[in-house]
């Protein structure tokens, strides 16, 4: 399998594995998922019936048929982080370095190391927000001609169920999709929240749903979701905007407000 074959497969994969747990997530039934990037025919239909103008594709929109216009279709990207931030970045090494076995030391005694896998001031923090900055100026502007930005705009990402990107050390696995992943949480909400909230006010809310004021420069964005896989599995959460949450635009946005007003588990 050549290597572009192998991140199709990859891609295809982990939007499978996003459907179905995003679905139990907020508890909707998976077809009202519909898959618009692997699928021209359904996306054709669904633009068409809507009379959506951009040429920007989705991998998933959410319609249960109570939309009456292009804006208030729910456009979900997914992406899953595969831990090759952390190796162009070498984080993979220090952390190879701070898993070696310490003499004498079982680590209660200070003798340990701390790895930071993402410094401040980091062209790191960059590129691993990077995807919701996109995500946002593709599918929240210009989505149908004539029509103001969009609030139904949702991005998920989606760890693996098996390892990725792994380093091993002293016959230990470190996953470094894992470690991307959680350096993401936290610059993810102090990216959508304007730097006011980071990992620790997000890391409360574990399996639930997070609402928050987004900043101005996205304040057209839905939400942005994070389900754990692997080592960080049952580690879920969505950053839900409550611009967004109080608009109900749509079924998805019912459903998450619901959720975060009943303080509902998240599990998937």
């Amino acid at each position: 399998m050549t290597p572009e074959e192998y991140q199709i497969k990859r891609r295809i994969e982990v939007e499978q594995r996003a459907r179905g747990k995003h679905s139990r997530l907020i508890n909707i039934p998976p077809e009202l998922l519909i898959e618009v990037e692997s699928h021209k025919n359904e996306k054709n239909r669904v633009y068409e019936q809507f009379s959506i103008t951009t040429k920007k594709t989705p991998d998933f929109i959410a319609t249960d048929g109570s939309e009456r216009c292009g804006n208030s279709l729910m456009f979900i990207e997914v992406n899953e982080p595969q831990g090759g931030l952390m190796k162009a970045y070498g984080i993979d090494e220090q952390l190879r370095n701070a898993a070696k076995n310490a003499p004498l030391s079982n680590g209660m005694d200070g003798n340990y190391s701390r790895v930071i896998l993402n410094p401040p001031q980091s062209p790191i923090n960059g590129e691993i927000t990077n995807k919701i900055k996109n995500t946002y100026k593709k599918y929240s502007f210009n989505r149908c001609s004539g029509q103001e930005p969009s609030l139904n705009t949702g991005l998920l990402y989606c760890m693996g169920d098996s390892r990725h990107e792994t380093i091993e050390q002293d016959n230990n696995l470190v996953s470094m999709s894992h470690a991307q992943f959680f350096a993401l949480l936290g610059e993810a909400c102090l990216t959508l929240s304007g730097r006011k909230k980071g990992f620790p006010e997000l890391h409360s809310c574990k399996k639930k749903v997070f609402a928050i004021d987004f900043c101005e420069e996205f304040k057209f964005m839905g939400f942005v979701a994070f389900i754990g896989g692997d080592s960080a599995i049952g580690y879920n959460y969505i950053v839900a905007n409550k611009r967004f949450l109080r608009a109900k635009a749509n079924f998805v946005a019912k459903k998450i407000a619901k959720l975060a007003g009943t303080k509902g588990k998240l599990e998937c």
